[in-house]
């Protein structure tokens, strides 16, 4: 897991066998060279910090892709990917996947679109409101919206914000280094 996550949050939760380590890029290439099974990210990232980690890690047999399961698709407009990622061996991956739904380990969404699975966590109300948004950010676990940042495009500005303070905090974050807010 991230060192800054585990800092920041993770600490908080007793995952086996997870501990804190440096760079994703370089965590993909021990799981590539078998030093490693598994990793996740709850926030972000940006695809020239995977991409080489990815192509090495799938040779070796294992799998990058977003925290909601779909596929991670490179050379996009922005070149971050707008959530957390999971990768590792296919036996660790499922085992992975049903630690951080136990401990209900949060992923953020920046630019979340109806298309996406995350949008399901917004109410009805806000999924009529937002539709065709560009700005819609949220941070949540399971079903379970935690906060919601939307920023306006043209000015980089916050039109709202909502969630728990930590949650916020986290998705700000998130917002602020993904360069959508001045």
């Amino acid at each position: 897991m991230s060192d800054t996550e585990y800092q920041r949050e993770l600490h908080r939760h007793d995952i086996p066998g997870m501990f804190p380590s440096g760079s994703i890029a370089l965590k993909l290439a021990r799981m590539a060279a078998g030093e490693a099974d598994a990793t996740f990210s709850m926030s972000p990232r940006a695809e020239w910090d995977i991409c080489a980690g990815d192509a090495l890690l799938r040779a070796a047999g294992g799998e990058l892709r977003r925290r909601d399961g779909r596929p991670i698709v490179y050379n996009a407009p922005r070149p971050s990917l707008e959530q957390g990622i999971i990768g590792g061996t296919p036996a660790a991956l499922a085992w992975l996947e049903d630690q951080l739904r136990a401990h209900h380990l949060p992923t953020a969404h920046l630019g979340l679109t109806p298309q996406d699975p995350a949008w399901a966590v917004l109410s009805d109300a806000d999924r009529t409101e937002l539709a065709g948004h560009p700005g819609v950010c949220v941070r949540y676990s399971g079903s379970d919206l935690l906060a919601l940042l939307v920023i306006d495009p043209q000015t980089h500005t916050v039109q709202r914000a909502e969630g728990d303070a930590h949650h916020l905090d986290r998705l700000t974050r998130d917002v602020v280094r993904a360069g959508l807010v001045k």
